[in-house]
């Protein structure tokens, strides 16, 4: 699909349901980045899970970062050491 045509749908899938916008298209970015400059042996391996519509294959890709005003600090816990802000 091209770039603007998914931009597009995106906008408008926002309207309705912004909680599911970031990882969709986070995955979906994801995919696109692996196709482009990964080898072909990380393409097979990671793009079909990504693309799948199969729920217990499907991989979901996130962002990690701290985002206080989000409620999703992950650097508060401890456990991380992160630097900056979203």
């Amino acid at each position: 699909m091209p770039q603007t045509v998914k931009y597009a749908l995106s906008y408008l899938f926002a309207q309705s349901e912004f909680g599911l916008l970031c990882p969709v298209n986070m995955t979906d970015s994801t995919a696109r980045m692996l196709k482009h400059y990964a080898s072909e042996e990380l393409q097979a391996t990671w793009i079909p899970r990504l693309t799948t519509a199969d729920f217990s294959q499907m991989l979901q890709d996130t962002q990690w970062m701290t985002e206080k005003t989000g409620g999703s600090d992950v650097g508060a816990d401890g456990l991380w050491r992160l630097w900056g802000d979203k």
